[in-house]
């Protein structure tokens, strides 16, 4: 008649009453509970850091005219005379540069200019159309020259990058209308900025080490020209 009913009246009868546990052993107790407590913290805190979205950006040309704008997908055909524009999205703040390489052994760049709005980093979570804007007018790139193609690196990164940007001023100090030329002309010529593609090249490898493939998001597009 005085056995436990069940298992869980028969643990009560056994544990011991607070006032029969020694102190030490509830202080560790206590210890070991806010160990615990902590431990399960850490993991969630680490959940949560792996399930925070990646960050997200995407780069898109388009082919502009008086109608409007329509999508130019990789490997679609220029001709001269054609304007383009840059549309740009991101997750999170954007330091972009842009680049062009019509085949004639040098390289344009395109973004950032100086005097245009926007400028680096651009905002989060926001449609940019590049190149830009100068004293509120819109601007686009105008293929200016008969050449095979047109080949457009661009770069975005999440922090600034000094070493590359310290060659693009180099490059823009070259040309005293670099930033004219530049936001209104693909092609490289003797008044644009130019540099040999491979320098470019060497610098873009140099970025990918140093900065990581975490840290950029790089697109090419191949645009070739239509014949006459």
């Amino acid at each position: 008649a005085k056995r436990p009913a069940t298992a869980l009246a028969l643990a009560a009868a056994l544990a011991p009453s607070p006032a029969r546990v020694p102190a030490g052993w509830r202080s560790r107790g206590v210890a070991a509970a806010l160990a615990a407590l902590a431990a399960v913290g850490t993991v969630l805190g680490l959940g949560y850091w792996r399930a925070a979205p990646a960050w997200q950006a995407e780069a898109a040309f388009y082919r502009v005219d008086a109608h409007g704008s329509v999508a130019l997908n990789d490997g679609a055909t220029v001709a001269l005379g054609e304007r383009l524009a840059l549309r740009f999205h991101s997750s999170k703040p954007a330091y972009v540069y842009i680049f062009d390489d019509d085949g004639s052994g040098q390289t344009a760049v395109l973004f950032p200019l100086s005097g245009l709005k926007p400028e680096n980093p651009l905002a989060p979570n926001t449609e940019h159309r590049l190149p830009g804007a100068a004293q509120s007018t819109a601007l686009t790139w105008q293929i200016s020259s008969g050449a095979a193609r047109e080949e457009f690196i661009i770069v975005a990164a999440d922090a600034p990058q000094p070493q590359l940007e310290h060659r693009i001023a180099a490059w823009q100090h070259a040309s005293q209308t670099a930033a004219t030329r530049g936001a209104l002309e693909l092609a490289a010529d003797t008044d644009s900025v130019a540099v040999e593609n491979a320098e470019l090249r060497q610098t873009l490898a140099a970025l990918d080490h140093d900065a990581g493939a975490e840290h950029l998001r790089r697109w090419r597009f191949v645009f070739p020209h239509s014949k006459p």
